[in-house]
């Protein structure tokens, strides 16, 4: 029980980032669990002899080491836990997940832990993965007072075996529902005396000036105008489709005078596929944008000298690395065929 207390508390003040308040009024006597372990039941620290858990989670491949991380360390002194963090980059992370779990070779918890529905139920039913609930409801007195004034909270993360297996996190200031955010070359910009574009035609030919004078100067033939992750929940094409009245997403569906429609099928959408196939056969996008994972995409924004003229995702380091991120700058939103203001 003291393993499993540590770890659920260590969870709630990653999410949530509040502590239990700490009682300076009297002695805490502490709890023992079933080995004999101590630990406290309120306040902090957690434990008064430091203990270490073995973490395992996904990592962006321009993260530090979450051990690195200046949150980390205060928790650690705060509760006086030190997570061991197995870091796995993010395009490896699916693959040794799994082995885990085959071989029964398991960490202590998982941190953002990427789990489908099914998978959380089958480790749950497994016992690979213990349930929540009792652990919660008597040591998580935050998580449980939002779970009673957000009910829908608690059902989101409750398993149909009744259990809860993994804690929630919740994003409520509409940041993911806006990941796309396309970055233009300025330094180039600037080289060929080009104007940051504001209407689609003008990025167009700013992408066409890209290809055809050699803005990297290195004499080859080597200038990728534009590049994104087709499909990906950032990065990917969606936004452009607002420039003809549909935007679009991953899942194609949007909300349009209080309906929800299938954009795939819109005359909007068709327009625009035709539109961009045009840049396809000329060049425009480059071709692997449909193919390509996280790491290749990355690699192309990272060349010396630099090869990548445009592109969409999350956050420009992430990209062009921090060396690069100043000759770059956020495209405005382009007017089309449908003039979108946002």
């Amino acid at each position: 029980m003291g393993k499993k207390f540590a770890i659920i508390c260590l969870f709630c003040l990653l999410a949530t980032m509040v502590a239990c308040s700490q009682d300076s009024g009297g002695e805490d006597e502490g709890q023992v669990n079933e080995n004999g372990d101590h630990f406290n039941a309120e306040g902090l620290p957690v434990v008064d002899e430091k203990i270490t858990l073995n973490f395992v989670s996904p990592k962006a491949p321009l993260a530090p080491d979450y051990n690195e991380m200046e949150i980390i360390q205060t928790l650690e002194e705060m509760t006086n836990v030190h997570i061991e963090w197995n870091n796995i980059p993010g395009e490896g992370y699916e693959e040794r997940k799994n082995l885990m779990f085959a071989s029964d070779e398991l960490p202590d918890a998982f941190y953002n832990a990427d789990f489908t529905d099914y998978e959380i139920v089958r480790y749950g039913r497994s016992g690979q993965i213990i349930p929540l609930e009792d652990l919660i409801e008597e040591y998580a007195p935050n998580l449980m007072e939002i779970f009673e004034k957000r009910p829908e909270l608690r059902s989101m993360v409750t398993a149909p075996d009744g259990h809860i297996y993994s804690l929630p996190r919740a994003e409520e200031m509409g940041l993911a529902a806006v990941p796309n955010f396309t970055s233009i070359n300025k330094a180039w910009l600037d080289k060929l005396e080009l104007d940051v574009p504001t209407t689609l035609d003008e990025y167009g030919d700013v992408l066409r000036a890209f290809r055809d004078q050699d803005p990297n100067e290195s004499g080859k033939d080597d200038v990728i105008p534009l590049s994104y992750m087709h499909n990906f929940w950032t990065g990917n094409f969606g936004d452009m489709f607002a420039a003809f009245g549909v935007p679009d997403n991953t899942e194609h569906r949007i909300v349009r005078d209080g309906e929800v429609i299938f954009t795939a099928v819109q005359p909007e959408y068709k327009e625009a596929i035709e539109y961009y196939h045009g840049w396809v056969e000329e060049g425009l996008i480059d071709s692997e944008s449909y193919i390509q994972d996280i790491s290749q995409y990355f690699a192309k924004g990272k060349t010396e000298p630099p090869s990548l003229g445009s592109y969409i995702w999350w956050e420009t380091e992430e990209i062009v690395g921090p060396e690069h991120a100043d000759d770059y700058v956020l495209l405005p939103p382009l007017e089309g065929r449908m003039v979108i203001k946002w």
